[in-house]
């Protein structure tokens, strides 16, 4: 499993650099999702780590240093993919329809960004600065305590430290994400209901085009929310249950390529090929213009340089004949 985890990092770093690169792509939904990435890539390799090493290199400073920064990596993980569910949700709540009122609370882009960093970012600092501090606390039981760097890299691998530090928060989010996803697809059919009765009185089409874009974002991260969130819902449950079962292994194996996934439903589509060639095309055009403007320029100066060359002789000409 930690080789399949390596495997998927160039491919998660593929997608997060096709998304730095096209801007039509820097829109919310896609800085969310940069975020996700690059709390993925950091994690992926880190837990891979971990888990081949296991206990064969166990020094406390660098173990605790790269313990937790693996941790503070996947609470990222879910709490941006948190983010990127309840934004989708947000984004359908507020759709204004005519005649039909919003709840008047909104906020610009960038205002919400800082927001869910700040709520991503924190949540997770916070959470690492607990398992930290549990580790300090006198009187707590040995089961109950992280043990960062102590037996491995990582948490011990004692049941109830795996649970209440791991595996029951992210079950949570994702049993959150969840509902967020329901209640989204719900709201999209209400949307539409209603949408189809406006234009049943002859309004014009700007709110369609409007919804059919909202939905194609759904669709998209609706997809992405399978590859991700589904998986890591299933890993939690598996270990919940304890079970060795063929199906959950199935999927850990899907969880672990999950960055090979994530660049097959982000990247590998016919309108990301159109806007990469577009993105290229234009690369293209601006250094050929760039390069036009340069040699024009040496052009420029070459002529300018041979004009005072030719006055600068006339005028000693007529000095010597003086």
């Amino acid at each position: 499993m930690p080789y399949l985890l390596f495997i998927s990092v160039p491919f998660t770093m593929a997608t997060f650099f096709v998304y730095i690169l096209i801007p039509d792509l820097r829109n919310l939904h896609g800085k969310c999702l940069l975020c996700y990435l690059v709390s993925l890539v950091i994690f992926q390799p880190l837990f891979g780590w971990i888990y081949i090493n296991d206990d064969r290199y166990v020094k406390p400073l660098p173990c605790k240093l790269v313990g937790y920064t693996t941790y503070f990596a996947s609470q990222s993980v879910f709490l941006w993919l948190s983010v990127i569910s309840f934004d989708l949700w947000w984004n359908f709540s507020e759709f204004k329809l005519p005649n039909k009122k919003t709840s008047g609370f909104m906020l610009s882009e960038k205002k919400r960004f800082i927001f869910y960093t700040i709520y991503a970012l924190g949540l997770s600092l916070l959470m690492t600065l607990l398992t930290l501090t549990m580790d300090y606390i006198p009187g707590i039981p040995k089961t109950f305590q992280p043990l960062m760097g102590v037996h491995m890299c990582f948490l011990q691998k004692e049941w109830n430290t795996r649970l209440f530090y791991f595996y029951l928060p992210q079950f949570i989010l994702c049993s959150v994400n969840i509902l967020f996803f329901v209640l989204t697809a719900f709201k999209i059919r209400l949307l539409q209901i209603d949408l189809n009765k406006v234009m049943a009185q002859g309004e014009n089409g700007k709110h369609q085009c409007r919804l059919q874009s909202e939905k194609e974002n759904f669709n998209l991260f609706l997809r992405l929310f399978i590859v991700m969130g589904v998986i890591w819902f299933m890993e939690s449950f598996s270990f919940l249950v304890d079970s060795e079962s063929i199906y959950f292994f199935f999927f850990d194996v899907w969880n672990c390529l999950q960055g090979v996934l994530i660049f097959a439903f982000m990247v590998c589509k016919r309108r990301m090929f159109r806007l990469i060639k577009k993105r290229y095309q234009a690369i293209i055009k601006k250094s050929t213009a760039s390069s036009i403007t340069t040699n024009s320029s040496s052009v420029t100066y070459a002529t300018n340089n041979i004009a005072l060359n030719q006055m600068t002789a006339k005028r000693d000409k007529y000095t010597e004949k003086l």
